[in-house]
């Protein structure tokens, strides 16, 4: 989960025009879940499960991996979950999976003003997307990125480079999170590789 970070003052504000003795900060509550489709040990698929465990974070922001999305199987997770929440989603499917869509998912309690996705995928090797998803958080800029890496050592570091440019993209404003699920060891080369674009 993320928590603190800096905050300057809204975009529409000049500087000074905070109120005298306002905290300079904005407290936020940032989850990251693979739900595996829902699925839990039990067999059973149940989004509810999944918004009753994430209710009990009580998260301002939730970056989700193998959701499945919307198609004639059935309305989308992410949207099923969202709604339980009082929540907005975007969805970054991958690919499909027995007639729905199937990826990366953000949902949050702040407007999304903007989602971008990038294509992770590598050559034979099962399709990944990571998304963007740039929030207005009390009037401040904020950018989420939310990717599920590959299985293989190989894979995650050409998905890490990959990622490179996405995360640099100077177009918008504010702090950038990154959050997931990297399938990586801490000190694994993914993890290095992305470690030198964010502190």
């Amino acid at each position: 989960m993320g928590e603190r970070r800096p905050a300057g003052p809204p975009a529409d504000a000049s500087p000074g025009s905070s109120p005298v003795g306002k905290p300079d900060y904005i407290r936020l509550r940032i989850a990251t879940y693979n739900i595996h489709r829902c699925q839990g040990l039990d067999g059973r698929i149940l989004p509810e499960r999944v918004a009753s465990a994430l209710r009990k974070l009580n998260p301002d922001i939730i970056a989700l991996q193998e959701v499945l999305g919307d198609g004639p199987g059935g309305r989308g997770q992410e949207q099923e979950i969202a709604e339980m929440l009082g929540m907005s989603s975007v969805m970054a499917p991958a690919r499909l999976l027995r007639g729905r869509y199937y990826g990366n998912a953000l949902l949050s309690r702040y407007p999304i003003q903007n989602h971008v996705v990038c294509d992770l995928s590598q050559k034979d090797l099962e399709p990944r997307f990571g998304q963007r998803a740039d929030i207005l958080v009390d009037g401040h800029p904020l950018s989420i990125f939310n990717v599920h890496l590959g299985t293989s050592m190989g894979e995650r570091a050409r998905q890490a480079r990959q990622l490179v440019p996405f995360l640099c993209d100077p177009s918008p404003n504010g702090p950038k999170i990154l959050l997931g699920d990297f399938n990586e060891w801490i000190r694994g080369k993914a993890t290095s590789t992305l470690r030198e674009q964010f502190q």
